[in-house]
Parts: structure tokens; C-alpha cells; sequence
């Protein structure tokens, strides 16, 4: 026991210096990994234009208002716009903070869309706006979508 009270005190010292190596594989080890996402993202851009990212969705906040506790936003979603964005598996991703609110979507409201022929429907779990043809198919994964501007309310927080 005395052996290792003397461990303890030398430990301590020497962990300074000896934490240096040890955290270096520690840095080394949490870069490896950090290396990992960055290597995923730049494989995901040859890819990324096949489903379209919630970056290449643009929003126009049209109004907003407070009713007591909740927010009320009139926003216009476009996407589709570049000529290659393919339709993602699941809907076209949504970003709570560009529709008008702080943190909480209890619903989407369809109010209008430029799209022939197309309708939307929101996928409350998925937070995804996803799109159907007049016969309530839902657009295949991967399909080039055309350019299109749909009209949503949004209520929440």
C-alpha cells in the first residue's frame, strides 16, 4: 500500500508529463474519429445531389404572429430549384427555425403549392414535407424534382 501512496504522488507529477503521451493518443484517437465524419461528408457530395440536403430548401418568412404561448408563421418553401435535386427517401427535410419558430412544430398547414398536379403532406415525426401525385403515390427516392413553391402555415413555438 505504501508502494502505491508513493505510486499515487509520482503518478500525479508524472501525469503531466506522461498525460502528454497519453493524451496525445487520446487527441490522436479523437481525431481519428473526427477524421471519419469529414471523410463521410466529402463521399456525401457526390451523392448530396441526389437527395436534396435541408440546406438546399429556401424559405420566405411571410408573417408572424403570437397567440398567447404559441407563434402562428406564414412562410413560402422552395425547392426543386437547381434542376438536379433528386427527392429524398422520407420528404423534402424542414428546418423549425427557417419556418418561422424557436423550437416546436405542432403543424403544418398546407395553404398552396405552384406544383401541377402534385400535392404535399406533412410527416409530423419526420419533420418532412412529403410529395404525392394525384393518386396519393408518394414521388419515388431519387426522382429529379421540378422547381416548386409551396404556401405553408406553421404553428408552434
Amino acid at each position: 500500500m505504501g508502494e502505491s501512496a508513493s505510486l499515487s504522488p509520482s503518478v500525479s507529477p508524472s501525469v503531466s508529463p506522461s498525460s502528454s503521451p497519453s493524451s496525445s493518443p487520446s487527441v490522436s484517437a479523437s481525431r481519428s474519429p473526427s477524421v471519419s465524419p469529414s471523410v463521410s461528408p466529402s463521399a456525401s457530395p457526390s451523392v448530396s445531389p441526389s437527395p436534396l440536403p435541408a440546406g438546399l430548401v429556401d424559405y420566405t418568412l411571410r408573417e408572424r404572429l403570437r397567440i398567447g404561448r404559441k407563434h402562428i408563421a406564414f412562410t413560402l418553401i422552395e425547392f426543386g430549384s437547381s434542376g438536379n435535386d433528386a427527392y429524398p427517401s422520407g420528404g423534402i427535410p424542414l428546418t423549425t427555425s427557417q419556418l418561422g419558430l424557436n423550437s416546436t412544430v405542432n403543424a403544418v398547414i398546407i395553404l398552396e403549392s405552384n406544383a401541377s398536379a402534385l400535392l404535399y403532406e406533412w410527416d409530423r415525426s419526420a419533420n418532412t414535407l412529403r410529395q404525392f401525385s394525384q393518386d396519393r403515390v408518394e414521388t419515388p427516392e431519387g426522382t429529379i424534382m421540378a422547381t416548386a413553391a409551396v404556401e405553408v402555415m406553421v404553428i408552434g413555438w
